[in-house]
């Protein structure tokens, strides 16, 4: 038995959790309708907000309360959790794995080593593609919380190793603010041509 890996559901949480999303739904189609009534510049289309909205929409939350397990078993009182109905708690076989997901070249899944450090899996699944956040990288713990360091990739050394344990994933975010060299060229040179226009028309005065 893996208990670090302990799912543990409850239906009000998966409620709350669908209620949320739709709200979030209503926030975003009231925020583009009022930039619509005002002299502000948006590059997304009514389509495309009609289509996170409607995704938004049809979320059906899980449900999931984190819990710590291997502490209840230890009967420590402020990780027992009193049960209500509806709620379910799956524990799986144990893991002896470490994900890599996101922007690398190769995801994949590998056999855990105590000496290896988020950067060695990293490096394991080929390294990072050129549209990956090297600098918001966090892990996926087995029991569903989150680890974010506050470091680039970078500095993920082996004296880092032991922050990850087994049945954890490495999650690799893509840069939002990515662009194509091709199109970051394409708005250099624009700049640069315009800029040469002006010269040329200050020159002619």
């Amino acid at each position: 038995a893996f208990p670090e890996g302990a799912v543990f559901n409850r239906v009000a949480v998966a409620s709350r959790e669908n209620a949320r999303a739709r709200a979030f739904a209503r926030d975003i189609r009231q925020s583009f309708a009022s930039r619509l009534l005002t002299e502000e510049s948006t590059s997304t289309s009514l389509d495309e907000v009609l289509l996170i909205t409607e995704q938004l929409d049809s979320i059906e939350g899980q449900g999931r309360l984190l819990i710590d397990l291997p502490a209840a078993l230890r009967q420590e009182s402020q990780a027992d959790y009193e049960v209500e109905d509806g709620d379910s708690l799956r524990i799986p076989r144990a893991s002896d794995t470490v994900a890599v997901v996101g922007e690398v070249r190769q995801a994949g899944t590998h056999v855990y080593q105590s000496g290896l450090s988020v950067g060695d899996y990293i490096g394991l699944s080929a390294g990072v593609t050129k549209r990956s956040d090297e600098s918001a990288i966090y892990i996926v713990r087995a029991n569903g919380s989150v680890t974010v360091f506050d470091s680039s990739w970078w500095r993920f050394t082996s004296t880092q190793a032991s922050q990850l344990q087994p049945g954890d994933s490495i999650v690799v975010p893509v840069n939002s603010q990515h662009k194509e060299s091709l199109a970051q060229w394409r708005e250099i040179t624009q700049i640069i041509y315009q800029g040469m226009v002006s010269v040329a028309a200050i020159a002619r005065l």
